[in-house]
Formats: structure tokens, sequence, C-alpha cells
């Protein structure tokens, strides 16, 4: 019954969250691109602090970087909220950037890679994680021609959810969303030669536990387990926040896809190997990933 309750009064927040949200979006789309992203990164590093969700972060933190002092950590907890709030305010307008001229907010690393993923006629799977601004990491492929269908969950509140389905259109070619009808479309698009990306840094109840930082935690298994019954390139995708609105896109060759042991070994493996990538990355910049996520058990 308390559940019921408390499920009604959170739904009757939707609309007015809707609102704060649209006004924001408004907002940020009228004032220069750059200022937005200050705005949002210094209104991150005001307030983001002072909420609960910072503590899991220091929790998060102590257990993936057990010898990191207690500055350390508040630096990076700080630094974490301006680079969400910066994202946050580059967000509105993302799709209105022009990215491979000179006052392109971004480095682009290893472009050739789209070109052969465009160009060979074969399915593929691109995998980020929330770090940097994780929304540049489709844009440059999709500028340069190539499809991608970008698998994304939907939002509790089904009016924001509207606003981000409106600005993911113009990121990705097109969207997925999770659950079995998001795997029938996933699978008809990869037996049609398509590209899929996927963010797979978050925590997942029906994922399989796979070590993280050193410690197990719930990953899912798709991308793995798609990229093996389809033979296809597993792309490890990565966008670094270098200064301000800089950013770098960087695309790495696939990995190579295990061939020995049974099919669960082989996910597992390959699963292994995805989860080594996304920490060696997070490792380099702590202060860039999201560390407010339920990642561990507790």
């Amino acid at each position: 019954m308390l559940y019921k309750i408390k499920r009604f009064f959170k739904h009757c927040l939707y609309p007015f969250q809707f609102l704060g949200v649209a006004l924001m979006y408004i907002l940020f789309k009228s004032f220069p691109f750059e200022a937005t992203s200050a705005f949002g990164g210094w209104l991150g590093r005001t307030v983001g602090p002072l909420l609960k969700q910072s503590r899991i972060a220091r929790k998060n933190l102590q257990q993936a970087f057990p010898g990191m002092s207690e500055e350390q950590q508040t630096k990076v907890i700080g630094d974490m909220w301006e680079n969400l709030g910066r994202t946050v305010g580059e967000y509105p307008v993302l799709t209105s950037r022009k990215l491979y001229g000179p006052k392109s907010p971004l480095e682009i690393v290893n472009p050739e890679i789209i070109d052969h993923l465009r160009e060979d006629n074969k399915p593929a799977i691109l995998f980020l994680g929330h770090i940097g601004n994780w929304e540049y990491a489709t844009l440059p492929a999709l500028h340069k021609g190539l499809a991608i269908t970008q698998l994304y969950r939907t939002l509790n509140n089904p009016y924001v959810a509207w606003i981000a389905s409106r600005i993911h259109t113009g990121i990705a070619e097109d969207l997925v969303t999770k659950g079995p009808e998001g795997a029938k479309k996933m699978l008809k698009i990869l037996k049609q030669g398509g590209h899929l990306s996927m963010l797979v840094d978050q925590k997942l109840r029906e994922g399989i536990p796979v070590p993280f930082f050193g410690h197990e935690a719930m990953t899912p298994q798709a991308p793995a387990k798609l990229a093996l019954k389809f033979k296809c390139p597993l792309v490890p995708v990565r966008v670094e926040r270098l200064k301000g609105v800089k950013c770098r896109v960087t695309y790495y060759p696939p990995l190579e896809l295990p061939e020995e042991g049974t099919l669960s070994e082989r996910v597992y493996a390959l699963t292994l190997k995805i989860n080594q990538t996304l920490e060696g990355w997070i490792r380099e910049h702590p202060a860039q990933w999201i560390w407010m996520h339920n990642r561990w058990p507790k």
C-alpha cells in the first residue's frame, strides 16, 4: 500500500518535471553553446555534491579505488558533476554542431573505421560507456553517412522521455528501447546488415556477473551474444572531454572475438573484454564517468 502511495505521488510530479526540463531545453537552445555548457557545468559542480547521489558516488569510488584519499574523492565527485552538468547543457543543441569543420567541438580519431563500417555491407555493434559527453559517440558516424540505431532505456517520466527521444532522433538514425520488442528489432537490424550502438556500463538485473574494477558487476551480455551470433565487429567508442566544450571521440579497432570454448564461455570472455576496456578508460579519467550508478552489489 505504501509503495502504491509513493508511486502515485511520484507520477503526480511528472508534469512539473516536464515543465522544468522543457523550460531548460528552450533556454539552452536560445543561448550560445559555450555559455550553456559552462552554466551547466557550474550548476552541476555547485548543486551536485549536495545531493544524496554523491554519497553513492563516494561509496563506489572507495570500492573501485581503495587507495584514493577523501580529498581526491571529493575532487573527482566535483569534477564528475561539472562534466555531467556540461553534458546536460550541451544536450539540446548537439545536433546543430558542425563536426568536421574548423570550429568543430570535436577531435575525431580513426574516422577511417567509420568509412570501413559504412562500406563493408556488414552488420556491426558499437559500444561505449557514460564517459565524457557520451552523446557525441554516434554523431561523427551519422554525419559521415553511417546509419546507426541506438539502444536506449526509456525514462520513467513519459513526458520528459518524449523530449529525450526527439533529441535522440538527431543523434542516431533510429532508436530501439530495451525489452523484448527491442531485442527483436535488434536482431532484425543486424540480419539486414545494420549497425547498433549500446551503452554497456549500467547495472542490469538480467546481466551476468563479470569483474569490473576487481568486483563482480551485473553486466549486459547482449553485445557479446549478438557479436558472436552474427560474427560482426564489436567496436569500442570512447568520448573524452578535453577542455570546456572540446571533446575527443575515438573509434577503436574491433575487439577480437573468442573462438574457443562453449557459447557461454565465449560470451563471458568477450563481456570481460568489454568491461576491461571501459575500466581502462575510466582509470585514465575517473572524473568523466558517472559514479552514481549502483554498479556493484552492496
